[in-house]
């Protein structure tokens, strides 16, 4: 499942428009709909499944940059990761019941938030407060008297039931809701008033986390049963997932960093200039340049070992990049004398004839989409039409002379 393409199911790109993914959605919903196909109902799920996905922005972003698993587990801070895959994968999704059908509780995750700065500087320490189940002490984790049992209908006393599932996932089973993976009843008037019957309650907990240096994204923190406690058998883990929060001026790249869109004029890309920054530490930090070194638009240059520290080795450091944007003059800025002047600092132009008979014209600037909308190239054509073959391919009778 985790190498499920969903930009294939709908027969889009990753470059497709919102509009575009809605008009395949809605061509293959009608084809492969159970009522008009009956034999394709899991066909039909697939392409469901992949539009509520793709059509949703913050889905496709998570689903496009850490594929089904980022949204598994709770990347960029999707925070309903665990619920919706409950939805589409009962049995499969990171906080199910898989694993509570095979006596073991489902773990908690848990999605933590954490700035680049604490990544960076490390040594913090986080408290996350979560609920979970434990037996309850009142029944001993068995629902009522124990001589008051009785075997479940529903699942003849074996605590499961089978279910189906689809994308590829086969045949599963999960608790039965009946007894609760007991496999045995209590009589509703003997069931214990603490927790109706189920074995289980609810505790609120607390559990501190130790932010390292140089912790990476989307890093799983493992605590061993520190999760739910299943009906039978041991109880589950917890596991803490370190969601990087976006930071207003770096961006990182695994132990890189990059300042992107550092805005320089025209003259500071000539003449030298100096720049300067609050790292993530604290410090300030200026870079320059010589006059005469040119700094190209887009162009990226590096600060050695001032990027991220690395986790296994806090004294060592990756690199800081930095991505110039060059700030042009506006129209006018000098006069004829003046212009002059700087092109007899420039570097030369190149030798230039005008072709006889040509026709010169001047640019100019471009004018909103909508002002020349039934001109151009699409000539006002709806991207959402759902017809084939557009305006100029309408089926027309064919004459005979």
């Amino acid at each position: 499942m985790d190498n499920l393409d969903l930009y294939e199911i709908l027969g889009v790109t990753k470059d497709s428009s919102d509009a575009e993914i809605k008009k395949n959605y809605r061509k293959l919903a009608k084809e492969f709909h159970p009522d008009k196909n009956p034999d394709a109902g899991d066909k039909f799920k697939e392409i469901s499944f992949a539009y509520e996905v793709l059509s949703d922005p913050e889905k496709r972003k998570i689903y496009d940059r850490y594929g089904i698993k980022g949204l598994q587990e709770g990347a960029d801070g999707f925070s309903d990761g665990n619920a919706f895959f409950a939805q589409w994968f009962p049995f499969t999704a990171m906080g199910g019941h898989g694993r509570e059908a095979r006596g073991k509780a489902a773990q908690i995750v848990i999605r933590l938030e954490v700035t680049l700065e604490e990544m960076y500087n490390g040594n913090v320490a986080k408290t996350v407060e979560y609920k979970r189940t434990s037996f309850c002490s009142q029944c001993n984790g068995e629902g009522g008297p124990k001589e008051c049992q009785e075997m479940c209908c529903h699942c003849n006393g074996r605590g499961r039931t089978e279910s189906y599932l689809f994308l590829g996932v086969t045949t599963g089973e999960t608790i039965c809701t009946a007894c609760h993976g007991h496999g045995t009843i209590i009589p509703e008037a003997m069931r214990c008033t603490t927790c109706t019957g189920k074995g289980l309650v609810e505790e609120n907990v607390k559990r501190e986390i130790v932010i390292e240096k140089g912790a990476p994204n989307m890093l799983k923190i493992p605590f061993v049963s520190e999760g739910n406690q299943g009906i039978q058998g041991s109880r589950g883990d917890l596991v803490v997932v370190l969601i990087q929060a976006e930071h207003p001026v770096f961006e990182r790249r695994q132990n890189d960093l990059l300042m992107r869109n550092v805005s320089i004029n025209i003259t500071q890309a000539l003449c030298g200039f100096i720049h300067c920054f609050k790292h993530l530490d604290g410090r300030n930090i200026c870079i320059t340049t010589k006059p005469g070194e040119v700094i190209r638009h887009n162009e990226l240059k590096v600060l050695p070992t001032e990027g991220m520290p690395l986790r296994n080795n806090p004294f060592d450091r990756g690199d800081l990049l930095v991505q110039f944007s060059i700030q042009f003059p506006e129209n006018g800025f000098a006069t004829p004398e003046q212009l002059a002047t700087l092109e007899s600092l420039l570097p030369p132009r190149e030798p230039f004839t005008m072709p006889p008979e040509a026709e010169e014209v001047q640019l100019v600037e471009i004018q909103p989409r909508e002002d020349y909308e039934g001109r151009g190239a699409y000539g006002g054509m709806d991207d959402d039409d759902d017809y084939e073959g557009g305006p100029h391919f309408e089926r027309v009778q064919c004459q005979t002379g």
